[in-house]
């Protein structure tokens, strides 16, 4: 009940009249169930009013079905046979056909009016329109048993009263295999849902071993990088060493050479000052090393050692 006030200030609050209405129903369902029949009536007479404002006709008659309900219940069967008479004006005024539930409350007004005639054509007038799967009809074979009973006729009402109990069997029966079907199906649901749950979860675990082996793949490609770049960067500081080496080599041969030159030139120049020095006498000079080479002879020694040439090479002994 908390809960339906709740829906009700809702739908109240909102402005939305059939829904309201359609709360105030069921909560006229509930204080009947509880025995409350004046409350009951109280919330039905509310629904009707929303439903007419609304101008939904067939609501309305429903809503006479239960306002009957709940006269009947307190023992006012004057106020159902007056809710009655609405019901039917209103079906009669707007063309409108009376539902099983109607028809049942109508007939048990007829029965405690004390027409149990009128109750028994009402009710199977109902009957034959209702379906057979219809829950209503294992009510109006009641309702239509009570009528018979009250009309004398205590056979026909035990003939009622036994289609009545094979009727709520079979339906029992369809509403336990509906049931079955449900929790089959819901069954089946629960396990289509486990075996996606399952798959779902093998398929994460794939993906988390596809990441990891491609994480795995990437930190081997970036460690082979590392090493070849640290492989190339070794061997371009080992060439960068062999060059400068090499570079140093060439500078200090390029120096050595320059020196040899230098002294080359320093004896040369020597060479030539002591030829010019040796020249300048006139007596035959000749000048010897250690190891008797002669290094040097002025001209007038050559002459002297070879008066037809008149040269000596240097170095001869």
């Amino acid at each position: 009940m908390r809960f339906y006030r709740e829906a009700l200030a809702l739908y109240r609050k909102r402005g939305e009249a059939v829904e309201t209405a359609h709360v105030l129903e069921t909560m006229a369902e509930v204080a009947l169930d509880q025995g409350d029949a004046r409350q009951a009536s109280a919330w039905l007479q509310e629904a009707l009013a929303e439903y007419r404002r609304a101008g939904n006709r067939v609501y309305e008659l429903r809503a006479h079905d239960g306002l009957t309900r709940a006269a009947l219940a307190s023992g006012d069967v004057a106020q159902a046979q007056r809710w009655s008479a609405a019901a039917l004006a209103l079906a009669d005024a707007w063309k409108l056909p009376l539902p099983a539930a109607l028809q049942l409350q109508l007939a048990r007004t007829a029965r405690l009016s004390g027409h149990p005639a009128q109750a028994a054509t009402r009710l199977r007038e109902a009957l034959a329109e209702a379906a057979d799967t219809d829950p209503m009809r294992v009510a109006l074979l009641e309702e239509l048993a009570a009528a018979q009973e009250s009309g004398g006729d205590a056979v026909a009402a035990n003939a009622t009263l036994r289609d009545a109990h094979a009727k709520a069997l079979a339906l029992a029966r369809a509403q336990h295999d509906r049931q079955l079907d449900w929790l089959r199906a819901r069954f089946d649901a629960a396990e289509q849902q486990r075996t996606i749950a399952a798959l779902e979860t093998e398929n994460d675990l794939q993906r988390a071993r596809f990441q990891q082996r491609t994480l795995l793949l990437w930190l081997l490609a970036a460690l082979a990088a590392a090493v070849g770049l640290g492989v190339w960067l070794a061997l371009k500081q080992r060439r960068h060493r062999e060059r400068l080496r090499e570079q140093a080599q060439r500078v200090r041969h390029e120096q050595e050479l320059e020196r040899y030159r230098r002294e080359a030139d320093a004896l040369a120049e020597d060479r030539s000052l002591l030829q010019a020095l040796l020249d300048s006498r006139e007596e035959p000079l000749c000048l010897l090393d250690a190891d008797g080479q002669v290094l040097a002879v002025n001209r007038a020694g050559r002459l002297w050692l070879d008066p037809a040439d008149g040269a000596v090479s240097a170095g001869q002994p």
